[in-house]
């Protein structure tokens, strides 16, 4: 370039990447740790994609309660905890209110969601019991209806004006009056017959309902029958089911799980359609099958276009996420200096609510803000 110094660009393939760890590490030893790829098209770039920051983190609010894992829940511009054994409202402010206790048991995670303005009822699971928040009085309570099934309500959801309700280590589920999660009848209840093994997780995705079993799977639907309004999928079978209820979720427009089937364990898929697609890599499936599959919780959320499923692995060192956007891996972790190590990530649950992206902690009762903007992980002791 005239009165200047001309300067060559070189483009480097396969520079940044995934993670891609596998088991012979001299064959692939990739880690992208608390980044991740995007695309560089539909512009002019020095390469196909960029490293972008994995999202930090800054306290919201802090919650006491026994135990750990902080589960979100947002709708209508109120927002939601269970902290261990309590039940709180929180605040724009980040303040809180503590509304009552919950039950609680190892490895069953808490579920909500809500009538909305229909009935201005919150339906909870945690620790396999069954409460309604009236969101009118503020009040949290037991649901004391004979016929629901206390002790056994694994998970619960909201179609179409009814709650429904997951039996443990059953293959039935049971639906709640119209519009009313206090009032449950015997009789309003269904199990599955096109599969024999129990169902373990039970997800709404759009307007059906996918239940996955410990080996195969089904999805049913509302058929307008007055007497009980859902029915499966005809002719719709799943020959994967999950290990837990925490691994199935919503993304962007579909459904993604950890499977667990008669053929074995350990592969994440994505639905593609009512067909399970594989969406994990051999890397990933290592650390999957070397982690304690009954322990998995995963978690999702959309940032700037990107859609993540991330999936905490008991005694994996970093959290895997995978991005439906890029169709890759990374992994999110907090760096320990002093023992020169990797820990999980901190987040184990999100909601967003007043235009903020919020997680829970997965070691203590805080909140936390996270962003792409936030430069730092502002970790509670």
């Amino acid at each position: 370039m005239p009165g200047g110094i001309e300067i060559d660009v070189m483009v480097v393939d396969n520079f940044i990447g995934p993670s891609n760890t596998l088991a012979a590490i001299t064959a692939a030893a990739d880690r992208t740790i608390n980044m991740y790829e995007e695309v560089v098209a539909p512009g002019v770039g020095k390469g196909q994609t960029w490293l972008r920051n994995a999202p930090g983190l800054e306290v919201f609010a802090s919650l006491a309660g026994s135990g750990v894992n902080v589960e979100l829940f947002y709708q209508d511009d109120r927002a939601f905890a269970v902290c261990g054994d309590s039940f709180y409202e929180l605040f724009i402010d980040g303040s809180s209110t503590n509304h009552g206790t919950v039950a609680t048991l190892t490895g069953i995670t808490p579920t909500m969601c809500s009538n909305g303005t229909a009935g201005h009822q919150i339906f909870i699971t945690s620790g396999l019991n069954g409460y309604i928040f009236d969101t009118v009085a503020d009040t949290l309570t037991l649901i004391a209806d004979i016929d629901f099934p206390q002790g056994e309500a694994i998970a619960g959801e909201f179609m179409d004006g009814y709650f429904l309700v997951l039996i443990y280590q059953s293959r039935a589920f049971q639906i709640s009056a119209l519009e009313d999660g206090t009032d449950w009848d015997g009789l309003d209840i269904a199990e599955r017959s096109e599969g024999s093994d129990n169902l373990v997780a039970m997800r709404r995705s759009h307007r059906e309902i996918w239940f996955l079993g410990s080996q195969t799977g089904e999805i049913w639907y509302d058929n307008g029958d007055p007497d009980f309004p859902f029915a499966p999928i005809q002719g719709v079978f799943l020959e994967q089911g999950c290990s837990n209820v925490a691994v199935l979720q919503r993304i962007g427009n579909t459904v993604m799980w950890v499977t667990l089937s008669q053929d074995g364990s350990g592969v994440v898929n994505v639905a593609d359609g009512y067909t399970p697609k594989r969406v994990s890599t051999f890397a990933i499936e290592d650390m999957i099958q070397g982690s304690n599959s009954s322990n998995l919780i995963a978690w999702t959320y959309q940032e700037r276009g990107h859609w993540f499923y991330c999936l905490h692995l008991d005694g994996n060192d970093t959290t895997p996420v995978f991005d439906l956007s890029m169709g890759r891996w990374d992994e999110r972790g907090t760096w320990d200096e002093p023992n020169q190590v990797w820990h999980p990530n901190r987040p184990i649950s999100h909601c967003f609510g007043w235009g903020k992206h919020l997680v829970g902690d997965r070691l203590t009762g805080t909140v936390y803000r996270q962003s792409v903007d936030i430069y730092k992980q502002d970790l509670a002791a």
